[in-house]
């Protein structure tokens, strides 16, 4: 982006020029006009005042240095007195002209993403409001409107909230950015709304809270696992290595650590590996089962689970080597995640683990390392030597938000709904899910969302080279997906891997089994063995399936793109 013109740096400089010009033009005086020092610096001084004379007695004075100084002064008096005016005005210039903004993306917030949203908005071009939640005036930005006020309902119509396109809202406080998101949902019910929040489990459940439905929340740390996880994929991996089973280390389990998880259960099952393993090393073993078993009671079933209890130590180097050799022994390790609290220790951790790794011999993927800071490590986007054990990969919050959320993209949710629409020409009328796509919760919308994670996994489960449809060297290219209408025993197959899948994610947002749907209590009969499901359940994921493939035959998809 190009350099701003500034008055605030602008200014001093005028005023140091005009000082300068009458010092040197009064100097120059000094022997005529019988001047010492204390003169000099006075009469330049003066020389900045448009009022001041240039005579001595009856003789008037002429410098071109003298001039030039007046008329610097001159200039810094306006550019003054502009901006001065312009501080006074702009509060309510800009309530004046936001009330006829229309078709504008509305970014409010405090929240660090929101300036690089507002940055990326500007290059584009868009028409952009943001109300910065703060009192101190931001850098300005060019082509965008900026309000530096606390967040307040009034501004929602201050702003016309209700005529954006889109709005966005990043909070460092994640309370009050609730609070604020549901102003704004009363002011502009039919406008989409799209809000940072990084629990991803409370996320889920921003569908319940009252007059706050159909906002669509995103985590920055779920956008950098699924660019992660679409270039590197795990099962991937664990191939390459000859594993049998996917395993999966993760060390820290806080915010980050349950959206690896997610992530992992949601992309990485196939139908040519057993059931995957996830061994979780966090001092609070015993309250992350609690959580867990409250939460998400049936999530056993759809993966083995290992919590190992790892005492808190002021040197991050210490780990718990002997019960990670155990669990690598009983099923090898193929990737490692590192999720701890802060950016030194998480890289510790992961050098650590990779010099224990090497030293053992183990053959196992990257390690890759939450880290909010950027360069520190590869990004994602370099690509995993399956030759090199333990490799260090970062991933974080460095990730172009706007991009991965789609925000610019009009069609960023055009393979969801064409999965949806399959699902409702095979689902019955009275089915909650059986919505066109702009009436569905944000919930159910997330649901489909989901459903592309597991993309790559379910090509590598019909038989297509995964690598060249990633678009990796030689192997890039179109995937030609098969027509799995003339191979029913492979249907079947792939139907049955999408229950599991969709199981693990029913079990992830805390659903069990029911005889009876409860959408309250959140039960579902169909949280059975595919053996034991009805027919017609059995139909909708064979319609899933042969949707998903025909509308990954008709849009392309890249690493590049907002597929997740």
């Amino acid at each position: 982006m190009g350099r701003v013109f500034r008055i605030t740096v602008v200014l001093p400089l005028v005023i140091l020029a005009s000082f300068a010009f009458g010092v040197w033009g009064w100097a120059a005086k000094a022997d005529e006009l019988g001047l010492n020092g204390i003169d000099i610096v006075m009469r330049a001084l003066g020389s900045m005042v448009v009022a001041t004379a240039y005579e001595a007695g009856d003789k008037l004075i002429f410098d071109w240095r003298l001039e030039t100084a007046r008329l610097l002064g001159a200039l810094a008096f306006v550019l003054a007195a502009s901006q001065a005016i312009a501080r006074l005005m702009s509060r309510n210039a800009s309530l004046w002209f936001g009330r006829f903004r229309r078709n504008h993306l509305l970014v409010i917030g405090d929240h660090p993403i929101a300036r690089g949203l507002v940055e990326t908005a500007a290059e584009r071009r868009e028409r952009i409001t943001w109300i910065s939640n703060s009192e101190a005036h931001p850098s300005p930005v060019p082509g965008a409107l900026i309000v530096s006020s606390l967040w307040d309902r009034r501004l929602s119509d201050d702003h016309a909230a209700a005529h954006a396109r889109h709005i966005v809202v990043a909070f460092a406080d994640e309370v009050s950015q609730i609070a604020a998101v549901r102003d704004l949902r009363r002011a502009a019910p039919a406008t989409p709304i799209t809000m940072s929040f990084e629990d991803p489990w409370f996320g889920e459940r921003m569908d319940e809270l009252e007059n706050i439905s159909g906002v669509r929340y995103v985590s920055l740390t779920d956008l950098a696992l699924r660019r992660l996880h679409w270039q590197h994929p795990p099962f991937l991996i664990a191939q390459t290595l000859g594993h049998r089973r996917l395993h999966v280390l993760i060390i820290g389990f806080g915010r980050a650590g349950e959206a690896v998880l997610d992530d992992l259960l949601l992309s990485a099952l196939t139908s040519f590996m057993g059931t995957p393993r996830v061994t979780i090393v966090d001092p609070d073993a015993a309250d992350i089962e609690v959580s867990l078993a409250q939460r998400c009671p049936e999530l056993r079933k759809s993966l083995d689970l290992v919590i190992i209890e790892a005492h808190h130590h002021a040197d991050a180097r210490i780990l718990p080597w002997e019960a990670l050799k155990a669990a690598h022994a009983e099923v090898p390790i193929s990737l490692a995640y590192v999720c701890v609290d802060t950016d030194l220790r998480a890289l510790t951790v992961a050098v650590s683990l990779q010099a224990l790794v090497r030293r053992e011999g183990w053959a196992i993927g990257p390690i890759c390392t939450r880290l909010k800071a950027s360069g520190a490590l590869p990004e994602n986007v370099v690509a995993w030597d399956g030759l090199q054990a333990a490799g260090l990969l970062a991933f974080g919050e460095t990730y172009d938000f706007a991009t991965a959320a789609g925000i610019f993209d009009a069609e960023a949710d055009r393979l969801p709904s064409l999965i949806h629409e399959a699902y409702r020409r095979v689902a019955p009328n009275h089915s909650v899910a059986n919505l066109p796509w702009g009436s569905l919760t944000e919930e159910m919308r997330e649901s489909n969302r989901r459903l592309l994670l597991h993309l790559p996994a379910k090509l590598a489960s019909a038989g297509v080279n995964v690598s060249g449809w990633l678009g990796r060297g030689a192997e890039a290219g179109a995937v030609t997906v098969p027509d799995l209408r003339r191979d029913p025993a492979r249907l079947e197959q792939l139907a049955e891997l999408e229950h599991k899948r969709w199981m693990a994610e029913r079990r992830l947002s805390g659903w069990q089994h029911g005889h009876a749907r409860d959408n309250l209590r959140r039960r579902h009969p169909d949280l059975v063995p595919w053996d034991e499901l009805p027919e017609a359940s059995k139909r909708f994921d064979r319609e899933i399936v042969l949707a998903t493939l025909d509308a990954v035959a008709s849009v392309r998809a890249t690493p590049a793109g907002p597929v997740p």
